[in-house]
């Protein structure tokens, strides 16, 4: 199915290229990952496939390739679209359509279904990855983790040979990412699909795949069978903290449904946060964390109940200075928030903005750019960074403002194993300045790692309240169960 000799690939003037003399066999049937930290190589790999690199993305490529028999360097990527489904890693960047069966069918339309054939296709590839009644939803409107289902369903309707996946389950739920796998498994072994992604996370990597790929610095360092033991359980926590700071957040008995929805996204909801304190948040997709981000930091308000942040009262309309002040978000897709021309001026718009003195905002981005590793980055457009790269310039924008309130919304999609830690230690570091750090993510080893209290949200409501070991331990329990129990086609 994929044949990939002596491959090179390097993109603009860059000295070292993101292959180098890449060979890869990998037959029909196959689930293959393809694993390695950040700048490995793999993405780029993937878009070799069918041809969005080089077509798409400009790179010199030397080497043979050949995928499904045909030569995606010299086909157009639209000749190979009815052979290879890509899902990319940010799912935000590929729906065009109004609604979510709009979305789906959109690729069957390209491909020339009849509409009779269409509408059984759509609505069991919206059953298959949990989106059933959803047809109708604006795609803009879902969550981050709804949007990558989606994503999925798009590709899975036009029946591909080979499913190609960057990344695919960084922005699902444990329980979805479990559906994801079982889904890969069936398509592969109940109908010989072929599937290759790209996965950093070393759970990840090992759940029902045949074989996994490790790059470093472009090339292949190992190709073999998955380790059974490679399942990781919970790390321990970075240090132990008391905090008993004063109340820097105060949701008290919030609820809100959006125009038009049929249900609550937030029903009753209270909780605080001290400074000092660490405070993650868990749930299924959709369950109503980001919403309670917009609430926390005043961007959405509330139809009953109050919030409370810094002392302000978020329903009394105050100066932007003062708002940043006390709270600052970091949404799950930075690029909402990242607006200016390079990094280095992000960093410095921020505390423009909280009129620091000049003198001081030079001192704050070089402390803060050392700390997050991004001086290299200074004088790109944070908007060419990749995903994962973005969310740091934009975590530590924030940083530098030093908020009362530091609100993440999913911090680490597409990070590898050393920026996880890398957020991880900011987080605890702000707390020990004394932030208060509320962290919205589904990435249970980095709420381990932070948090010293774990609240699950589904339904818009809390559903249980814990230390992380255990609340922690039980999700990842979960979806191991989950994921080993599905049935075969």
């Amino acid at each position: 199915m994929i044949d990939l000799h002596d491959v090179t690939v390097r993109f603009g003037t860059r000295g070292e290229p993101a292959l180098d003399a890449v060979s890869l066999q990998v037959a029909a049937g196959e689930h293959v990952v393809v694993a390695g930290p950040l700048g490995a190589g793999a993405s780029t790999l993937l878009r070799l496939l069918n041809g969005v690199v080089p077509h798409l993305v400009a790179a010199t490529v030397i080497g043979r390739i050949r995928v499904a028999g045909l030569d995606p360097l010299t086909l157009p990527v639209y000749a190979m679209a009815g052979h290879v489904g890509m899902v990319l890693d940010d799912p935000g960047l590929t729906a065009t359509q109004g609604t979510v069966a709009e979305e789906v069918a959109f690729g069957l339309e390209s491909l020339g279904i009849p509409a009779g054939a269409m509408r059984p296709r759509v609505a069991t590839a919206l059953h298959d990855v949990g989106l059933d009644g959803l047809d109708d939803r604006d795609p803009a409107t879902l969550s981050g983790g709804e949007q990558q289902r989606l994503a999925l369903a798009s590709v899975l309707a036009m029946e591909p040979s080979l499913l190609v996946l960057d990344e695919p389950a960084t922005n699902l739920d444990p329980a979805g990412a479990a559906a994801l796998l079982a889904i890969l498994r069936r398509l592969c072994v109940g109908r010989g699909v072929t599937v290759i992604r790209a996965d950093r996370d070393a759970c990840g990597a090992t759940s029902g795949a045949t074989r996994v790929v490790r790059l470093a610095a472009g090339r292949i360092a190992a190709d073999g069978p998955p380790d059974p033991d490679a399942a990781l359980g919970l790390p321990a926590p970075l240090g132990p903290r008391s905090p008993t700071g004063h109340v820097v957040l105060a949701v008290s008995d919030v609820s809100l449904t959006y125009p038009g929805a049929a249900t609550q996204a937030l029903d009753g909801i209270s909780l605080e946060v001290r400074a000092g304190e660490v405070l993650g948040m868990t749930g299924p997709n959709g369950s109503g964390k980001s919403t309670l981000a917009r609430l926390a930091t005043g961007l959405t308000q509330p139809d009953a109940g109050t919030v409370v942040v810094g002392g302000l009262d978020t329903r009394v309309r105050r100066p932007a200075r003062e708002r940043a002040a006390a709270a600052g978000l970091v949404f799950q897709d930075p690029r909402h928030q990242l607006l200016a021309a390079t990094v280095r001026e992000e960093l410095a718009l921020g505390l423009r903005a909280l009129r620091t003195p000049e003198p001081e905002i030079s001192r704050r981005t070089a402390l803060i750019a050392e700390r997050f590793g991004l001086g290299p980055l200074l004088d790109r457009h944070p908007l060419r960074l990749g995903r994962a790269t973005r969310k740091v310039v934009a975590v530590a924008a924030i940083r530098a403002m030093a908020p009362q309130l530091l609100v993440l919304d999913e911090p680490t999609i597409g990070a590898d194993d050393a920026l996880r830690l890398l957020i991880a230690q900011e987080i605890v570091d702000a707390a020990g300045e004394g932030t208060g750090v509320l962290v919205l993510s589904h990435d249970v080893r980095l709420l381990a790692l932070v948090a010293d209290r774990v609240l699950v949200v589904a339904n818009g409501r809390i559903t249980a309240s814990g230390s992380p070991g255990v609340l922690l331990a039980n999700s990842l329990a979960l979806a191991g169960a989950e994921a080993a129990s599905a049935p075969a086609l």
